[in-house]
Parts: structure tokens; C-alpha cells; sequence
């Protein structure tokens, strides 16, 4: 009996790996590579596992995650004889364009002395989208379950912001690299959450206004006359406003850039953004405060 499978979920819904890897392959015409889709996500995912078990590290990989409008069934007129159609149909039929599977590293933590509201460990996002492969090296914040991703802790295969893709070899190479150096790693984006957390937010009606027009205007420049790539689009903006209010009913004061950034994050995940964007997003919307209020960091160099 052949597997099958379904969207029931109007946005994203969860994939095993099992199911994944006998999907239909990223390639060319005739089976050939692609540059920036140089390995299958199942694989790449399979080879970062084998690099952090070969560094004796824990981790748990949470559920895979697929984005209907990028995911297409390839059906013959025998498929659809028998019912399948563009939401049901055998595993080898399917074609998903954008992934995004996250790697808890539970043993890379901090928090303990901190209270719940900031306990957090490390984490590495790994992406599939139109453009090619990303892997992303971050901080998993567990209470608001945000992917935070800054340092300059991101390796993709595809040209983006005015950065050019990697090549497969070098990003594996890298990839080993970082693992086998994730304690400073962890360090740098430690540094970068505290230097957030120590700088509070002036004048909250004014800077919150300034911060949202200044993103709206760069969502609509993005959209409309190819402007700069931007972390948000006009809709997320949206939620991240109703966001800010909601916060702003909750406290007297809005706080500190880390209370900020992590309201942006916390919208920033399957479901309400474009999951093939996440990692890309949330290393943006980092850039994008850093440089809005000065913030004297440092970004990884291993």
C-alpha cells in the first residue's frame, strides 16, 4: 500500500522525516544539482545531526515543517483515477518547495538563575526555500518560543541583502567549524542579548511610532519600487503593531531593544510568516535595531 499524504492545515502543517525524504528531489533539468540547492533538506538536516553527534552534543529535532502554497503534487491522469488530487496524494508525488526545521541543543543553556522569563538554549534552523538552502545558528527563548537569530550566524547558499551564496563545500566546512566552536558562538549572541537588555527604549510613544513608520516605509519601498530587503512585510507589520499594543496594555513602560526584538520574533514563525524567511527575517529585524539605536556588538569571526 502506497503512503500518502495530506494538507488539512490551511498554512503549514508537520512532515516526517521519513515522508520528506521520499518526496520528489530539488534538482535541474535531466537530474542535475542545482548550485544553491546543492543538497536534499532531508540530508543536509541528516548531516548536521552526524556533525553534532561526532561533537558528543545533545539535541532533539523538533517536527519538520511544510508551507502549503509552496508544496505541489505532479499527478498522472492513473493518480487521478483514483482520487488523488493537489492535497492528497502518494509522497513520491509531492514537490515541497519551503521547509524549516528547527535543532534544540538543550545542553547550550542559560537561564537557570534567571527566572523563566529568560531561559534559553541554543539552536540551529535549517531552511529550504525558492532561492536555495539556509542554516541558521541562534538562541531558542523558550517562554515566547522565538527563533532569535543575530552575530552574523547565518550561512546560506543563495545571494541575499548583497551577500553572495556559499558554495556547498565551504558551507559544509563551515557548518563543522562552527559546531566545533558553538561555545563562543553561544558567547557572542549572549553578549548581544545583554547589550539589548541594557539598553532601555526612550520615550516609548515616539521611538515605537518612529520604529513602525520606519518599517512600513522600507516594506513599502521593498514591495513596490524594489527596494532593500526588509524583515517584515506590510501584513506582519500588522500583527507586530497589534503586538506592541497588546504589550503596551500589560506594562507602564515598554522596556528595553531585547523586550522589542522579541516581540518582533515572537511573530516570526510557522503559520503567521512565510516560513522559507524566518531565519533571514529575524537576523534582519537584529541588524535592523542595532543599527536604529547604536548598539555597540560584535559579530561571530570563527
Amino acid at each position: 500500500m502506497e503512503k500518502t499524504y495530506e494538507f488539512v492545515e490551511d498554512k503549514v502543517q508537520n512532515i516526517s522525516m521519513d515522508m520528506l525524504s521520499k518526496s520528489i528531489r530539488q534538482e535541474g533539468r535531466y537530474g542535475r544539482v542545482l548550485e544553491t540547492k546543492p543538497v536534499q533538506i532531508w540530508m543536509l538536516m541528516t548531516s548536521i545531526m552526524s556533525m553534532l553527534e561526532e561533537e558528543d552534543f545533545n539535541y532533539v529535532q523538533e517536527k519538520i515543517s511544510v508551507q502549503k502554497k509552496s508544496s505541489h503534487t505532479f499527478l498522472s491522469d492513473a493518480d487521478t483515477e483514483k482520487g488523488y488530487n493537489r492535497t492528497l496524494a502518494p509522497i513520491e508525488k509531492w514537490k515541497f518547495d519551503k521547509v524549516i526545521n528547527l535543532i534544540q541543543l538543550p545542553g547550550v543553556y542559560e537561564g537557570d538563575d534567571e527566572g523563566t522569563a529568560d531561559a534559553r538554549n541554543a539552536a540551529i534552523g535549517i531552511t529550504l526555500n525558492d532561492h536555495g538552502i539556509s542554516v541558521a545558528f541562534g538562541m531558542n527563548v523558550k517562554q515566547c518560543i522565538n527563533f532569535n537569530v543575530y552575530g552574523g550566524t547565518l550561512l546560506r547558499t543563495y545571494s541575499y541583502a548583497e551577500e553572495r551564496g556559499m558554495p556547498w563545500e565551504h558551507m559544509e566546512f563551515k557548518l563543522r567549524h562552527w559546531i566545533k566552536n558553538l561555545g563562543q558562538i553561544w558567547k557572542v549572541q549572549n553578549d548581544i542579548m545583554k547589550t539589548m537588555k541594557d539598553h532601555e527604549l526612550p520615550s516609548e510613544k515616539k521611538i515605537i511610532q518612529e520604529v513602525v513608520g520606519g518599517l512600513y516605509i522600507d516594506a513599502i519601498k521593498s514591495a513596490y519600487y524594489k527596494g532593500s530587503v526588509t524583515p517584515f512585510n506590510t501584513h506582519e507589520l500588522s500583527e507586530f503593531t497589534q503586538k506592541i499594543v497588546k504589550e503596551k496594555r500589560d506594562q507602564d513602560q515598554l522596556g528595553t531593544v531585547w523586550d522589542l526584538y522579541n516581540w518582533g520574533t515572537s511573530i516570526m514563525r510557522p503559520g503567521t510568516m512565510d516560513i522559507g524567511e524566518i531565519a533571514n527575517n529575524s537576523n534582519l529585524w537584529a541588524d535592523h535595531l542595532i543599527d536604529k539605536f547604536k548598539l555597540d556588538v560584535q559579530e561571530i569571526n570563527v
